[in-house]
């Protein structure tokens, strides 16, 4: 299936989601989800219809035979999509609005539509239908797909882990693509990191030192002289949280959202693992896990973007990105 079709797809059962939402408020609010759910159903046949070249405008119901003549495919819930329509029409053009419990049975029956027919057309699961799918970086596509599990499980915890890590490596697989092709990191880097690198040795010297003589200063004196060591890794992490804004800004990637993500999501490895020792899962609500899904699929395709090609079989050593 081409990325396209993929994404018309996405963008339907993103329409199918918002009736279903609505569908469960109270009644009047929820006599809208009809009209989404007969627009849900109606770019579901225009998909197919014009993915093949068939570009005619059809009558809503004659869709189903339009599609059984063309492609032999005889489409399953054909009277309950009937059911919808003329609920439909009684609204729109009558002002009729249907009762709660009826919108709770055309939610039922648009639901096994999808579910149903969504693999005769397209060859794949309508629970398979994904933004996630559209994302090039394989180790980071599986990883999301995880956390999308996780989400419909409500084990927000798990899928927390599993989207931090999806997000660590794409990154890593983008800078390893990058690296091959142009021969240089995409990423701003410290201009001196060895520098960097002697005042971090300097400081945990320091440090040291001061653990080993601890007994002979004065409790005072040894808290001054702490406080002051502490405070020389100030300008190495400043230097080290400029090149990382760099970096994101770097990618096109929405900064504010980026620091929200950073903000929900924990450390972890690549495989979702907490790197903290006796690190916990972390609590994060539905909407957090949502959106740091959401977040990561947006860079990813940002990502795609660039003038490089992902579809190389690169194994090649590189130096993970362990700060994201």
């Amino acid at each position: 299936m081409d990325h396209s079709t993929l994404e018309r797809l996405t963008y339907i059962k993103s329409v199918h989601q918002q009736a279903d939402a609505l569908s469960q408020e109270s009644w009047p609010q929820s006599t809208t989800a009809i009209l989404l759910y007969h627009d849900a159903v109606e770019l579901f046949f225009q998909c197919k219809l014009e993915t093949e070249g068939e570009s005619e405008p059809y009558r809503f119901m004659d869709n189903f035979s339009k599609i059984h003549n063309e492609f032999g495919i005889t489409l399953e819930y054909k009277d309950g999509i009937k059911r919808l329509n003329n609920t439909r029409n009684e609204l729109k053009h009558r002002s009729l609005r249907p009762e709660q419990d009826e919108i709770a049975t055309i939610r039922v029956l648009v639901n096994d539509f999808f579910e149903a027919n969504t693999p005769l057309l397209f060859d794949i699961a309508y629970d398979q239908i994904s933004m996630a799918a559209l994302i090039e970086f394989e180790a980071a596509r599986a990883k999301l797909r995880e956390a999308e599990h996780a989400l419909a499980d409500e084990r927000y915890g798990d899928g927390i882990c599993a989207v931090a890590a999806a997000y660590l490596r794409m990154n890593n697989e983008f800078e390893k693509y990058v690296t091959h092709q142009l021969d240089h990191t995409p990423y701003p880097t410290l201009m001196n990191e060895q520098w960097v690198d002697t005042i971090d040795g300097s400081i945990d010297e320091l440090l040291l030192i001061l653990q080993q003589n601890s007994s002979q200063l004065n409790e005072n004196v040894e808290k001054e002289i702490a406080d002051i060591i502490a405070g020389l890794h100030i300008p190495e992490q400043a230097i080290r949280e400029v090149y990382q804004i760099l970096r994101i800004m770097t990618l096109g990637i929405d900064y504010g959202k980026y620091i929200r993500f950073n903000s929900i999501t924990p450390n972890v490895s690549e495989d979702g693992a907490l790197r903290e020792i006796n690190g916990a899962i972390p609590e994060v609500s539905e909407e957090e896990l949502q959106f740091c899904i959401d977040f990561v699929i947006e860079v990813g395709q940002e990502l795609q973007q660039s003038n490089v090609d992902l579809s190389l079989d690169l194994e090649l050593n590189h130096t993970p990105l362990d700060e994201f």
